[in-house]
């Protein structure tokens, strides 16, 4: 808040009071002054923050500080002892009043000079308004130090009491009382002539009294008061800042329906009101809150009421809290020990004042002894509800409302003191209902009381909550011996400089017992803990329920979690220790301690109290996307939630162990050691049920169990999960083959009995199911095992079945057919991709294959999802054969003869041109054609569909070529060098090649002669590698003659004529090693001597290296390459040693030819030994090699494998259970096979139970559920995200969904966006839509999945996110290198793009894979690699396992190095400006000495992980 603030000279300035931040560091030096060193002796600005209990800054409009103030709980160790200091100042002076509750000492106030007595004023006010129990502040000084003007005028003497003392006659004392600045209101009865002041703070604050349309309702309600009735309104300065009425007529039978108050004893007299009334419920009620449910039980809701500062909703609703809150009911046996707060109203700049109302409202019924509060979940938290305690609901409750409680106690004094011996007995009583950890404590307190230490030979330290007295409450610490390891493997210094805080200054917290009642003294009792054991910071581990390694008694961990800040895990190096042998990290960081979750209370937390959000936000699935969610809503430190709910149908995943999760890949977000790090089971009420309804109106889910949850949040990440597969039950006497069964729409939802022998595995839940089954029921037997789908998931499968002992004869592995293949007339899916892009399915453990989406309604606009992008013909007619593509393979924006789409384009979309008469480039084969002008930023890949023969296509306007695509041209490579003719390989597809480089709009169509060209024959490949000897299922055969691009053959006619005279493709000779010279744009095709083999032109997408073969013809240079204007950057490498004839920068924008120097060693002409060609795409893995050795593998396992076959009869058509017998439709003739387990891995989709219930509540549901970009459906109140959504058409984006990115990015985006609405450090969300709403989000994080398949090989792709469909642009990518062979097990493959960035990681190998290491090198430049092209060129690298395993690759792999990069790159953008272009750094003097310097501080600050570095200091 902005306030004006007037100089000594009368200068006026606007200025905020806010809290300091370490940044202000060196602001705050500049301002200190000679009189303050004088004053408060040497300062160390960074130790003040770092140990201060409260320190504020005044700054200024643009952020400059003016002033600032350190507060302390103890006055400076140099003149008294802080530990001593409460009994000291009364000695001594007149301070009867002050206590460590109270007071606070100032350390430190520097100001600028005009504005010094301002500033402190305002300071001080404001420290007062924020602190309700603060009363002082005190200053003590020496006597010789005169105080300047500012801090007289603020700061009144103490009076003394002694003179005689030496110490106390050397110092004075001086303090500054709250009533001076901040006086406490003034609380007296309500009277109606207030009624008008009242109603102005009523109208500013809420619409209640319109809403219930009785204008005069709180003149009734102040003249209805008797003994049961008041109202009250508080004053200062005589005028009145708020109001509050209270009654003692409450439905307490009501409370209890709803609320669980068994700790309160029922709100009722006659029982015990703490913890101690019931031992055994307590037990129950305990030990649920060691569980993640702390203070909330299953389902979380609430209770309606009337409360200040929020709206109230329907006159019908405030009448029912009436009849809840005021109508008492006679047939309660108990008497009511509650009064209820009806109404509070209160002035915004007075609410923190609001508490001085709680003592005199308790005055008011002083034979009751709680006090209630009924407040709707959506409503802001407010000052007043510091004290109070939350009451967590019943089950079932569908009240909108939280209830709050405080007890009489709370308003009595506490004293922290340390636990004396003859406290045992107090304590034993107080931990006696605390059934997990209670002897663990007094086995700890018998250690300090005979001056023991404990196992750990660590001394302890106990302390006790004193309330005149009784003993409420107990906290134990000791000294943290891990702390090496805490800050290596947790992010505290997020929180705290640890370079100012001393060893012995970090404790761990062993046990915390407080009672109820006394809550809200828990940042007491840590604060006075931290001052009396001269510590700073406390550390709580949680760990995982199951592992016992939690020993210690917490009651209640939510009382701590309201007061501490939950530590990130930080990501581990993977550290090769036999190579790096002394230079290795200490033991103590590298040596693994069972995983934990950790808290951190430091003294600055200790008067910060965070955010309560009440709101009820409920979380469906446990998916990626939804732990994303969870985590960074658990990790925001200044924000508590406290009504987080997940429904998940098994709950959340393991936290330890792995037994069954290997079965199915992994997307490497959550590990089960990342799951017992998070705090996730201690702030979120979990649920393990399945949702089945969604009631919109009333705000609740119905999960199978028929219990109702509220929401006011509801999101939905189910995600998609494989489906039991539908037999199709055809006839099995006539032979059925695929085909047929494509002509049908999607079969039916499978609604029979499920084989008990039939498992279908969506996650880790279903897997150990399956592995406990296998190992009791299967493996000692010899029945087959039948693995049924086509994802990554189904070799992993086969991998883990092996592994468990069931023999490879055994295993029969029954591949579905792939997306958008037809039996016999289509390729393979993996061939439509591209090899930058593989299959979703095998990147995505999420995202579904449409064609297996069989049990979910089919929505035609989400039915190709699982595929690389590529961009059709908009032009290519439909097949005229009967195979015709199936419903699952035809998107929404399916293609009429000549027409391009229906919907708008994206920037990849060909646009703006119309389409010359014929152009063949986008449905023929590449090799003769010749590209003219490169397209500016990415290449599409323009692929024909699936099942057309194009041989003779009669449609004369069949391709729109020559229009440039924005994005420019990328495409699959195939091997620019073998003949294609004779090549086996199913790689060697149409699909693959890349189409022409496009024209300028400007340009015309290169003229091509088809007069002596032999049409290329094209068909799919069948289930076995394709033999090209036959035409029915063999790749594409290419006779390119010498100087005509090929015919493309239609069933019937011959392929059109282009005539332009404009323009010709240059003339390349394939023999020469040089590019062909390009004069103009109207250079004539290549001529290509050898009719029998394909030219050798490289694909425009990827740029590689070769000995054998010409480069591609284009007319661009990279900026980064010595090449003349005429050679070409892009070349292939095939096999070992080859030359570069290009780089893979980025083509200039225009397609111009530059001739800039290089910014790296000029390679033409020297080999690369490990750049490899360009490898077409396997059926069911994005890298054919891998796909090669992972068939050979289970070939050698002799284990059977059945291609393009789908489910047709289980047991003959008889009763399914036990499933003995299985038939399957194939190409030919139907497959039968005997059954003792069949594992489903087929038909991924939206969960039928999910889809309903999306559906019958009315939400849009087009094959995915319906979102927008800020993850909103329809109803403002339900959110969706990940797999389960697509965008709404209106963005014109079907190629791109959640499913395309990475899930945990989504995630921490949909909580980004959901955090607006909580946070008040954050720009509250814009009513109105801005522009960028108008466009679809796109993330940056890569897709990931790797996981263990057959022959024992360790798999790992990490891929840039592609688009889907038809529009997706594929970005382009100009190199690939790769070291070992796939059947070997040391396979290591990078793909980088035109900028030299790493964009794809394929690993492979039979040693365990450092994932979090090599999941690094994505979206690094090679130079940052070591230059990795240059050692390529200088033949250093032989194995790119071994290179990345070298000591140098190890600050790359440091968590903070990205942080440490975006620092480099903001600060170099400052000093060259925004617009400057990119420079060398290392070529510049300054610039580089400069570098050198922030990476040795670097390498210094991480120390600790990065110790075979050497630093300065070592030098």
């Amino acid at each position: 808040m902005k306030n004006a603030i007037v100089s000594s000279s009368g200068e006026v300035a606007r200025m905020t009071v806010r809290r300091s931040e370490c940044a202000d560091a060196e602001d705050i030096e500049r301002l200190i002054s000679p009189e303050a060193l004088e004053l408060f002796g040497p300062i160390d600005v960074l130790q003040i923050l770092e140990k201060a209990n409260l320190a504020v800054t005044v700054a200024g409009e643009e952020g400059d500080v003016m002033a600032h103030a350190a507060f302390f709980d103890h006055p400076d160790a140099a003149l008294v002892d802080p530990l001593h200091w409460e009994s000291f100042i009364p000695k001594h002076f007149k301070a009867d009043a002050m206590t460590t509750w109270n007071t606070l000492f100032l350390h430190l106030f520097v100001s600028k000079t005009v504005f010094s007595t301002a500033s402190f004023q305002h300071i001080l006010s404001a420290v007062f308004n924020t602190t309700a129990e603060l009363d002082f502040v005190c200053l003590l000084s020496s006597t010789s130090v005169c105080l300047e003007a500012a801090l007289k005028k603020m700061l009144e003497p103490l009076e003394r009491l002694t003179e005689e003392d030496d110490q106390a006659a050397e110092l004075m004392a001086y303090v500054c009382h709250r009533r001076r600045l901040c006086p406490r209101l003034y609380v007296r009865p309500a009277r109606v002539e207030d009624h008008d002041d009242v109603m102005h703070i009523v109208a500013q604050q809420t619409k209640i009294l319109s809403s219930m349309r009785r204008p005069y309702f709180l003149s009734e309600l102040i003249e209805a008061q008797d003994e049961n009735n008041h109202a009250a309104v508080c004053e200062c300065d005589v005028t009145i800042t708020g109001f509050i009425s209270v009654t003692a007529e409450v439905d307490v039978r009501r409370l209890q329906e709803h609320f669980d108050l068994k700790h309160f004893a029922g709100l009722c007299k006659g029982e015990q009101d703490d913890d101690e009334d019931d031992e055994d419920e307590d037990d129950e009620a305990d030990q649920a809150e060691d569980e993640p449910q702390l203070d909330q039980d299953e389902i979380p809701t609430q209770e309606p009421l009337e409360e200040p500062d929020s709206e109230a909703e329907q006159e019908c609703q405030e009448e029912e809290e009436e009849e809840v809150l005021s109508a008492s009911s006679e047939e309660t046996a108990p008497e009511p020990n509650v009064f209820c707060i009806q109404f509070f109203f209160s002035e915004k700049n007075f609410e923190m004042r609001s508490l001085d109302l709680i003592p005199y409202i308790f005055q008011l019924f002083p034979d009751l002894d709680f006090c209630i509060i009924t407040v709707p979940t959506l409503s802001p938290d407010f000052p007043l509800l510091q004290n109070f305690l939350r009451v967590p609901p019943q089950p079932g409750s569908l009240l909108p409302s939280d209830l709050f409680v405080l007890h009489r106690d709370g308003l009595r004094s506490v004293k922290v003191r340390p636990a004396l011996e003859s406290d045992r007995d107090d304590l034993a009583a107080l931990v006696s209902h605390v059934k997990k950890g209670q002897k663990a404590l007094l086995r700890d307190l018998d250690l300090i009381f005979n001056k023991e230490t404990d196992a750990a030979e660590c001394s302890l330290q106990a302390f006790v909550v004193d309330v005149e007295g009784a003993v409420v409450g107990t906290l134990i610490i000791r000294d943290e011996m891990d702390l090496e390891y805490i800050r290596a493997r947790y992010n505290i210094e997020n929180f705290i400089y640890y370079s100012h805080h001393d060893v012995h200054e970090h404790a761990e917290l062993r046990h915390f017992v407080l009672r109820r009642c006394f809550q809200h003294f828990s940042r007491h009792l840590f604060k006075e803990t931290l001052r009396l054991t001269r510590k700073s910071n406390i550390y709580h581990r949680v760990y995982p329920l199951g592992l016992g390694q939690q020993d210690s008694c917490v009651d209640h961990l939510d009382f701590i979690l309201d007061c501490a800040v939950p530590v990130r895990p930080r990501r581990q190096i993977i550290y090769p220790l036999n190579e790096l042998g002394a230079n290795a990290p200490a033991r103590c960081i590298t040596d693994e301690q069972a995983p934990f979750g950790l808290n951190l209370i430091s003294r600055k937390l200790t008067m910060e109290p965070k955010v309560t959000v009440n709101a009820r936000i409920v979380l469906v699935g446990a998916s990626d996307t939804g732990l994303s969610f969870l985590e960074v809503l658990c990790f925001c430190p200044h924000l508590r939630f406290n009504n987080l709910t997940l429904i998940s149908t098994h709950g959340f995943p393991a936290d330890c162990g792995q037994a069954g999760g290997e079965f199915l890949s992994t997307s490497h977000a959550y590990s089960p050691r990342d799951m017992a790090q998070l705090p996730l089971r201690s702030c979120v009420t979990e649920v393990a049920e399945k949702v089945v309804a969604i009631n919109r109106k009333s705000k609740h889910v119905v999960v199978s169990s028929g219990a109702k949850i509220p929401y006011d949040y509801l999101i939905l990440c189910t995600g998609v999960q494989y489906q039991m597969p539908c037999p199709t039950q055809v006839d099995q006497d006539r032979s059925a083959a695929n085909e047929e069964r494509e002509e049908s729409s999607f079969p039916p939802r499978y609604t029979g009995t499920v084989p008990s022998n039939l498992f279908t595995l969506s996650d880790q839940h279903d897997c150990n199911a399956a592995q406990r089954w296998l190992l009791e029921n299967f493996v000692k037997g010899n029945a087959n095992a039948i693995v049924y789908g086509n994802s990554l998931d189904v070799f992993t499968t086969v991998e883990m079945l092996l592994r468990v002992g069931v023999r490879g004869s055994c295993i029969h592995l029954v591949l579905t057919p792939t997306q958008r293949t037809s039996a016999k007339d289509s390729p393979p899916a993996s061939d439509v991709a591209s090899d930058v892009h593989p299959l979703e399915s095998d990147v995505t453990d999420d995202l579904p294959l449409e064609s297996d989406v069989t049990n979910d309604p089919p929505l035609e606009s989400d039915l190709s999802i699982d595929f690389p992008p590529r961009i059709n013909d908009p032009n290519d007619s439909p097949p005229e054969s009967n195979d015709l593509p199936r419903e699952s393979d035809i998107t929404n924006d399916s293609f009429r003869e000549s027409d391009v789409t229906t919907d708008l384009p994206l920037e990849s979309d060909i646009t703006n041109d119309p389409p010359p008469e014929s152009d063949i480039t986008n449905d023929s084969p590449r090799e003769p054609d010749v590209p003219n002008h490169p397209s500016p930023e990415s290449d599409i890949t323009i692929d024909p569909p699936p099942e057309r023969d194009i041989t003779n296509d009669p449609s004369p306007e069949d391709d729109v070529a020559n229009e440039p695509s924005p994005e420019g041209n990328a495409t699959n490579d195939p091997s620019p060098e073998r003949d294609i003719t004779n090549d086996p390989s199913p790689d060697a597809d149409v699909t693959n090649d890349p189409p022409l480089k496009i024209d300028s709009p400007t340009d015309s169509p290169p003229e091509i002669d088809e007069a002596n060209e032999s049409p290329p024959v094209i068909d799919s490949p069948s289930d076995s590698p394709p033999e090209m000897n036959s035409p029915s299922d063999s790749p594409p055969v290419i006779d390119p003659p010498s100087d005509s691009p090929p015919e493309i053959d239609s069933p019937s006619d011959s392929p059109p004529e282009i005539d332009d005279a404009n323009e010709s493709p240059p003339v390349m000779d394939p023999a020469s090693d040089s590019p062909p010279e390009i004069d103009s744009p109207s250079d004539s095709p290549p001529e290509i001597d050898d009719a029998n083999s394909p030219p050798e032109i490289d694909p425009p997408g990827e740029v590689d290296v070769t000995n054998d073969s010409p480069p591609d013809v284009i007319n661009e240079s990279p900026p980064e390459s010595n090449v003349a204007a005429d050679s070409a950057p892009e070349t292939d490498v095939v096999g070992g040693p080859a030359r570069e004839n290009g780089t893979c920068s980025e083509p200039p924008l225009d397609g111009s030819v530059t001739n800039e120097p290089p910014s790296e060693p000029d390679l033409a002409g020297d080999p690369l030994p490990n750049e490899l060609t360009s490898e077409s795409n396997g059926f069911y893995f994005s890298d054919a090699g891998v796909e090669n050795a992972v068939m050979e593998a289970m070939k050698k396992a002799q284990v059977q494998i059945h291609r393009d076959c789908l489910l047709m009869q289980m047991n003959n058509g008889d009763h399914p259970d036990p499933l003995t017998s299985v038939s399957f439709s194939t190409d030919s003739e139907p497959l039968h096979l005997a059954c003792g387990l069949f594992v489903n891995l087929s038909n991924r989709g939206v969960d039928y139970d999910a889809f309903s219930s999306i559906n019958s509540s009315f939400l849009v549901f087009d094959g995915r559920l319906v979102i927008d970009s800020a993850f909103r459906t329809n109803d403002a109140a339900i959110w969706g995200a990940g797999p389960l959504t697509k965008f709404s058409r209106s963005y014109y984006s079907d190629e791109w969904s959640h499913g395309n990115f990475n899930s945990k990015e989504v995630g921490q985006e949909l909580a980004a966006v959901l955090l607006t609405h909580f946070d008040p450090t954050l720009e509250a969300p814009c009513s109105t839509p801005s522009p960028a709403d108008r466009l679809v989000p796109i993330y940056k994080q890569p897709k990931i999945q790797g996981g263990k398949l057959p022959g024992r090989l360790n798999y790992l792709h990490v891929t840039k996110p592609a688009a889907t469909g038809p529009h997706g642009p594929s970005a382009g990518l100009a190199r690939r290198i790769a070291t070992g062979h796939p059947e070997s097990g040391n396979y290591f493959c990078l793909h980088l793009d035109r900028n030299q960035v790493v964009k794809t990681i394929i690993c492979l190998s039979f040693k365990p894979l450092p994932v979090s290491n090599l999941m690094c090198l994505y979206g690094k430049h090679q130079q940052l690699l070591g230059q990795l092209l240059v050692r390529l060129h200088l033949r250093q690298i032989d194995d790119l396992y071994s290179f990345f395993r070298q000591n140098w690759c190890l600050a790359i792999f440091h968590d903070r190095f990205n942080y440490f990069e975006e620092e480099l790159l903001q600060d170099y953008a400052k000093v060259d400006g925004e617009d400057a272009s990119p420079r060398d750094l290392m070529k510049d003097p300054g610039s580089k000495a400069a570098l050198s310097m922030n990476v040795a501080k670097y390498l210094a600050f991480n120390r600790n992980l990065l110790p075979m570095f050497p630093c300065p200091d070592d030098l």
